[in-house]
Formats: C-alpha cells, structure tokens, sequence
C-alpha cells in the first residue's frame, strides 16, 4: 500500500514539472516570422528586342611574312610583339648573289645596245656603199661610156648586194632591239631580287616574335619569317541561326536597308569574358554569302574600334544583335519577379 502511494506521487509531481515547462514556452510568444518581399516600380522605356551570340575576335589584316627570294637571313630589323609600321625593315637576306646578278644583267644591256649601235653604224655604210654603186651607174649611163656587159653586170650586182646588206644590216637591228629588251627585262628581274633581300612590313600593326635566326636559309615563298596583326580595328566573327538571320533580314528589307550591313550601319554590342555588361559598340559590317547547311547557321562580322589595343585577336565575346524595331516596353527588375517551380510569377 505504502509502495503505490509513493508510485502515484510520483507521477505526479513529473506531470507538474511538465505542465510549468509547457507554461513557460507559451509565455514567451511566437517569434516575428513576416516575409521579405522584394518591389518595384514598372517603368515604361523604348527598347530593341536583341539575341545573343558566342562569337571570336578576328584581326582584319593578318599576313605571314614569308621570302620572296632564297638565301641566308643576315638581318632582324624588329624586337619581337613590338607594333611595325607599313614600310618597316623586317628581314635582310644576304643580298651578295643578287648584286652579282644585277651586274651581269646590266652588263649584257650594255652588249646588247653596243650591237644596236654597231648594226646601225653597218645601215649606215651599207647605204652609203649603195649610194655610190648607184651614182656610179647613172653616170656611166648619161656618159654613154663604152663598157662591157660583164663590167656592167658587174655594177648593178655590185648595187643588189649593197640593198640585200642594207636589208641585212636592218634585220640585225631588230634583233639587237629584241634582244635588248629581254636584257632590260632580265636586268629589272635581277633588281627586283636584290629589292626583296629587304624585307619590310606591308600594313602596320603588331609582329609576332620572330620565327626564324640570323645566320638561317630561308627558301622563297615557302619559308614563314613572322606574323603581323592588324591592330587599330578589330573584328568579332559569330554564327547566327537561320530563324533569327531571316527575322533580321526581312526587317531591314522591310525598312529598305539591306545594304546596311555593306555600309556598316546596323549596330552590335559586345561583351569580354570578364564583362557583365556590353559595354562595347560596334557595326556589323559583313554576311557571308551562303548559310551553312551542316550547322543552318550565317556566319557574320562586326568590326570594333581598337586604337588602344584592348581588344586581342582570339578573344571569347558575347554578341548582342538587334533583331527587332524599337519600340515601348514596361519593365521590372528582375529580383521583384518571384518563381514557383522555375515558372516567373507576373
């Protein structure tokens, strides 16, 4: 009996010790649980609905420099990345063959017109010969003078062989002239060699470092010396998709602007890697002249101003085109727009 009155106070005093636990809780109150809600104010703007693309930067101009004729490099005339000027010594070739070439070529322009003169020279007493067998001939004929047959024969012979050696003489004339030509032609070759020892930059920009030494053979018109980029303008290669090509093309046949693109008047913007804006603006300037029918893509050129060379070839953008008309649009941040399940809630 004793052993149940203790279990029952027991009890009762653990429902106590509950009950003031479960009291104090509820005094305390809930804690302030409202929800943030994100506003903002509509604003009514003119905007042009654009696309986005990935495209490449290009230089315009990029030549490799390469030998126009075969010899032994003696000279580097750049340091290497540093920016050239059109004109600018870049190579020398050793140009000892090419002097020696050039003497024999004019050497033999000299010969030749010495022929031509001396042809000339034997027109000239040729004809004086004819002259004087044919006054030799009128004068035994106004002088009636007996001769034989035989001494004039001799005579008008005498005058046939002069006009076939005046024609002769002519004739190498001619042929010293042709001659002389191929020789001049010869002699303009052997120069322009002995120019091209001089290799210099043809735009102006950046050179690539240098890809061959002092001291190596170079082989014409196959060896690659260096590299130049051009560097003042720059241009951003990117893929448009058919859909957006014809809704871009239609727009401006509508606007009766298609040659747009050929002035460079349609503009595009831009965006580094780096970037999370597009903060550069350019024109497009170029539309290839079919689609890709593997990828159904046009391939399109914007070209950017570049005089403090920001902008490399190679680099990754993002091309913002326009595709639409301007025209009047209410717009929201976009943090003011909820979601549910990745649908906005407007």
């Amino acid at each position: 009996m004793l052993a149940r009155t203790h279990g029952a106070k027991g009890l009762v005093l653990m429902l106590a010790l509950v009950g003031l636990g479960c009291s104090g809780n509820s005094a305390q109150g809930p804690k302030d649980a409202r929800l943030k809600v994100n506003v903002s104010v509509p604003v009514i703007q003119t905007i042009t609905d654009s696309e986005t693309f990935s495209g490449r930067t290009e230089a315009l101009e990029s030549p490799d420099i390469r030998a126009r004729v075969s010899g032994y490099v003696t000279k580097i005339g750049f340091s290497d990345g540093a920016r050239v000027q059109a004109g600018d010594l870049l190579f020398e070739i050793d140009p000892a063959p090419y002097e020696a070439e050039l003497a024999r070529a004019k050497a033999k322009v000299a010969q030749t017109r010495a022929s031509i003169n001396q042809a000339m020279s034997r027109v000239e007493g040729e004809k004086s010969n004819l002259g004087y067998l044919s006054s030799e001939l009128q004068r035994i004929r106004r002088a009636r003078v007996a001769v034989t047959d035989t001494e004039l024969d001799k005579t008008v012979g005498a005058i046939g062989t002069a006009t076939s050696s005046v024609e002769m003489a002519k004739a190498q004339i001619e042929v010293a002239r042709a001659n002389l030509k191929a020789a001049e032609a010869e002699e303009k070759n052997a120069q322009l060699n002995l120019d091209f020892c001089h290799i210099t930059a043809p735009i102006s920009g950046i050179i690539s470092r240098h890809l061959v030494d002092r001291g190596a053979l170079v082989v014409k018109d196959q060896t690659v010396l260096a590299n130049i980029v051009s560097c003042d303008k720059i241009g951003a290669y990117f893929d448009v998709d058919e859909r957006t090509w014809l809704t871009v093309r239609r727009r401006l046949m509508n606007e009766e602007h298609i040659t747009q693109i050929q002035k460079a008047l349609v503009p595009v913007w831009i965006a580094l890697a780096s970037d999370t804006g597009y903060a550069y603006e350019g024109l497009l300037d170029f539309a290839d002249n079919k689609l890709d029918p593997a990828t159904g893509t046009m391939r399109l050129r914007a070209v950017f101003e570049n005089g403090d060379r920001y902008f490399q070839p190679g680099m990754y953008v993002r091309v913002r085109l326009p595709v639409g008309r301007p025209h009047e649009a209410m717009l929201l941040t976009e943090d003011a727009v909820g979601s549910d399940q990745g649908r906005s809630l407007r």
